[in-house]
């Protein structure tokens, strides 16, 4: 379980089965990941420590963000085929879940309108 560098900060991957894939996530303040979508998974996203919004697009193309903080409101699902990204508010860790929504558990199953990066503090 090698870490991964990231621009946003560094993964790695935890396990993979068939039902479900899990990814530890270390992201600097201000790091946000692409804005994705996958079209058979969902993602699950529990935080660890710190703070993240995570913004989902859903049809109507206003997006609608969530803060996630470890302790209080720490878990969110984004179902498949459904626009969303994450940003760090501070260094924040937390744990990815993949699981099959609709289709196989494909870890190539992402399209990406953009790309991730660093917002200066």
């Amino acid at each position: 379980m090698e870490w991964m560098p990231k621009v946003w900060g560094r993964t790695r991957h935890i396990l993979a089965t068939d039902d479900v894939s899990i990814w530890d996530l270390d992201v600097l303040a201000g790091g946000y990941c692409s804005k994705h979508r996958h079209a058979t998974r969902a993602n699950l996203f529990v935080v660890v420590s710190g703070t993240v919004d995570v913004e989902m697009w859903f049809p109507n193309g206003k997006p609608t963000v969530w803060r996630l903080t470890a302790g209080a409101k720490a878990v969110l699902r984004v179902p498949a085929g459904v626009w969303h990204r994450f940003t760090a508010v501070e260094a924040s860790r937390l744990v990815e879940m993949y699981m099959p929504d609709g289709g196989a558990l494909d870890e190539a199953d992402i399209e990406r309108e953009d790309v991730g990066g660093l917002r200066a503090a």
